[in-house]
């Protein structure tokens, strides 16, 4: 296993240069944080990110936290009107110490070139011990907030001679793993003919929507073409989806634990008018 680790290590290093080549924005570099008042008994989980390759990362000293885990890091690689557009995060998992209401996480530092670029300086509210019960029920409703289906089309109109594509795309968060999901209502497509319809293969990307990164999987494409001039429907798709979620406790391992939800999605209805 040792073995493979390394191998992984090197082929990111060997790739990195060639991604950065095409990357000519400024360097930027921030921490953000999964809230900003926790209990004492709570996980927080604090993220550094920055744009581009660095000589060095200096962590700030969590003086009033212990690291649960990290530091993780990740490199996230999408494409914006055609530019590849890189990211590097470091991401600590931090139990508190003392309570009080601002408790001071300092600087973190890059290095670049000889040049240094710090973060803003941030304090935690911690606050006494609290049940969990109560959280646990307002996470559930969160869970199924972070994942949901889109139905989305290639056009927002088209003439009778053209097609329009169509695909049902599953959205859920990066620390989320799909494990299955079943259909409760096919998609009905009304007003045109089905030119060809197939079930995507089971193939994660990651995709950005609304300003957020996902993880995304489109499970069923449809090409349509019209019936004649008036409106294109399709009705929405309703489906059970299986997500492993991240409990914050560790196995003996080190490696946090994963709980199975079932959440039941509903997407949206779409409507695209046909013109002559």
């Amino acid at each position: 296993m040792k073995v493979l680790k390394y191998i992984v290590v090197l082929l990111i290093g060997l790739y990195t240069p060639f991604v950065f080549s095409q990357n000519e924005d400024s360097l930027r570099f921030v921490a953000k944080v999964n809230k900003k008042k926790i209990a004492i008994n709570e996980v927080l989980e604090i993220e550094f990110v920055f744009n581009k390759e660095v000589d060095t990362f200096i962590p700030p000293k969590f003086k009033n936290f212990t690291i649960n885990q990290g530091p993780n890091q990740s490199v996230s690689i999408i494409w914006e009107k055609g530019v590849k557009v890189f990211s590097k995060t470091y991401k600590y998992s931090l139990k508190p110490k003392v309570i009080g209401e601002e408790q001071l996480i300092g600087n973190a530092t890059i290095e670049v070139s000889g040049t240094q670029l710090q973060t803003e300086p941030m304090h935690i509210s911690v606050t006494k011990k609290r049940s969990l019960h109560r959280a646990n029920k307002k996470a559930k409703s969160a869970i199924k907030n972070k994942v949901f289906i889109v139905t989305e089309v290639s056009k927002n109109s088209l003439n009778e001679l053209d097609s329009l594509t169509v695909m049902h795309r599953i959205y859920f968060p990066e620390n989320f793993e799909m494990s299955s999901f079943y259909e409760i209502r096919k998609p009905v497509y009304k007003h045109c003919i089905i030119k060809s319809e197939h079930k995507k293969q089971f193939t994660v990307e990651q995709t950005e929507f609304r300003g957020s990164v996902y993880r995304s999987i489109v499970y069923r494409q449809a090409i349509l073409k019209p019936e004649g001039k008036g409106e294109i429907t399709v009705k929405p798709v309703i489906l059970d989806v299986v997500v492993d979620v991240p409990t914050g406790k560790k196995d003996i391992f080190g490696s946090y634990l994963r709980v199975p939800k079932t959440i039941r999605i509903k997407s949206n209805k779409v409507s695209v008018n046909v013109v002559k």
